[in-house]
C-alpha cells in the first residue's frame, strides 16, 4: 500500500475563466458557421462576467478580512466599488474599461435569468428578419471583443 501525503494547490478560477472566454472568442473568429459563431461569442461574453466576478472575489478574499461575510449579498458592481474605495483607485464608470462593466453585468443577468419567450416585431416583407430577444441583440463580435479587452484591462487596474 502506498503512503498518502497531502497535496495542496491554490486555484485561481479567474485565470481559467478568462482563458475559456478568450478561447471561445478565438474559435468564433475561426468558424464560418454563423450558429457556431453565435454560441462561441455568447460563451466568450458570459465568461467575461464570470472572470471579473471571480477576480473581484479573489482580491477581496486575499486582502479584506470581512469579504466572506459580504460577498454573497452584493453584486459585482457593488463589490468593485467597495474595493475601489478601500484601495483608493479610480473607478470611472463613464470611461473604458469600467464603462463596459455595466453592459457585461446586464448581459450576465439576462442570461442567468433567461426564460422562454415569444418575440414579435415588424419586419420588411421582401427581406424578413427573425426578431431577437434582448440578450440575442447583445451577442455580437464587437461586443465580445470589447468585453474581452475591457475585462483584461479591468483586471490590471483592480
Amino acid at each position: 500500500m502506498n503512503e498518502k501525503v497531502e497535496a495542496v494547490k491554490t486555484v485561481y478560477p479567474h485565470f481559467d475563466l478568462n482563458v475559456a472566454s478568450m478561447n471561445a472568442l478565438r474559435d468564433a473568429k475561426k468558424t464560418d458557421n454563423k450558429y457556431e459563431r453565435f454560441h462561441y461569442i455568447m460563451t466568450s461574453m458570459l465568461f467575461c462576467s464570470f472572470t471579473i466576478e471571480a477576480y473581484i472575489n479573489h482580491v477581496g478574499n486575499t486582502r479584506l478580512n470581512f469579504w466572506g461575510s459580504i460577498k454573497k449579498n452584493i453584486g459585482p458592481q457593488e463589490k468593485l466599488e467597495i474595493l475601489a474605495s478601500i484601495f483608493n483607485y479610480k473607478l470611472d464608470k463613464g470611461k473604458k474599461p469600467f464603462q463596459t462593466l455595466k453592459s457585461i453585468i446586464k448581459f450576465r443577468n439576462l442570461m442567468v435569468h433567461a426564460q422562454s419567450e415569444v418575440i414579435s416585431d415588424y419586419t420588411d416583407k421582401n427581406n424578413p428578419e427573425t426578431p431577437l430577444s434582448n440578450w440575442e441583440k447583445m451577442v455580437t463580435q464587437k461586443n465580445a471583443e470589447n468585453y474581452s479587452n475591457d475585462t483584461i484591462e479591468m483586471l490590471r487596474i483592480i
